[in-house]
């Protein structure tokens, strides 16, 4: 079987939503990463954004784009549910 290609990477996600939470939610996934790729996530005032960058699949760049989206969706579902009035 082929091995699938390497190629330089960078993508940037924004996600709006409190950012305490969304970092806790997608921090984890700073640390999954193969080789010399990153995936940083910054704080700011309405969200987080997510850096990932280095050198990949784009099968692996597409797993790690899903992997955050999820996280960050699980985190604000969560949210909104805890928040609401009863």
């Amino acid at each position: 079987m082929e091995k699938e290609p390497e190629f330089e990477c960078h993508a940037v996600i924004h996600v709006k939503g409190d950012p305490r939470t969304l970092d806790v939610a997608i921090s984890p996934e700073n640390a999954t990463m193969p080789g010399d790729a990153t995936c940083t996530t910054s704080i700011k005032k309405e969200g987080v954004e997510v850096e990932i960058t280095g050198k990949m699949t784009l099968g692996r760049l597409k797993y790690t784009v899903d992997d955050v989206l999820k996280a960050a969706s699980l985190a604000i579902n969560i949210e909104r549910n805890l928040t609401k009035d009863p």
